[in-house]
């Protein structure tokens, strides 16, 4: 083996920051981006998340486009509006008890938006739905059904996300650091 392919093998297995500049500068904020891409499946920008406003029973994903990590690759999708489905993302009421849900609001593996709605639960006790695996979470929606207010459910194809017997939350996800704190 000569001494040039093994400075070559050497270089490819070293840090960018040790071929440029010694552990400092330039080498460090090219292995900060290298390490960036490579990481897992991130959300990149706030969605923030909102009211449909061409249609009040979608959630508005405000963001255009809303910037994200997949495979090693930087992707965007455009800002859009998204709607729950019927029946399965339904509130059922309660006579005495008010009743909630979290929704998850990302990206799918197949890079659509998609809502995945968590168990229905008496007020204060619902849990936000976990992220599957390949799915890039935006945040999350809470509605609250209250049941003294008629209708005592939450309709998702029909009901406006403002009515009065309806309290909704939205709650953007944490967007990735791991790029910034690589180069602290």
């Amino acid at each position: 083996m000569s001494q040039k392919r093994d400075v070559r093998q050497l270089n490819n297995e070293n840090p960018v920051n040790r071929r440029i500049g010694g552990g400092s500068g330039l080498g460090n904020i090219l292995d900060a981006i290298i390490t960036f891409i490579k990481g897992p499946e991130a959300l990149l920008t706030a969605a923030l998340l909102a009211i449909g406003s061409s249609a009040k029973q979608k959630v508005k994903i405000v963001a255009d486009p809303v910037y994200y990590r997949r495979d090693g690759n930087l992707k965007t999708i455009a800002g859009a509006e998204v709607a729950f489905t019927a029946t399965g993302h339904d509130i059922q009421g309660h006579a005495t008890l008010d009743k909630a849900a979290w929704y998850l609001i990302a990206i799918d593996d197949s890079d659509a938006y998609v809502i995945v709605k968590g168990a229905t639960a008496t007020a204060g006790l619902e849990l936000k739905p976990g992220v599957p695996a390949g799915y890039v979470a935006l945040g999350y929606v809470n509605i609250l059904v209250e049941f003294n207010v008629s209708p005592a459910i939450f309709d998702a194809t029909t009901d406006e996300l403002d009515e009065s017997h309806l309290t909704v939350v939205y709650e953007d996800a944490a967007v990735a650091t791991d790029a910034i704190e690589a180069l602290r």
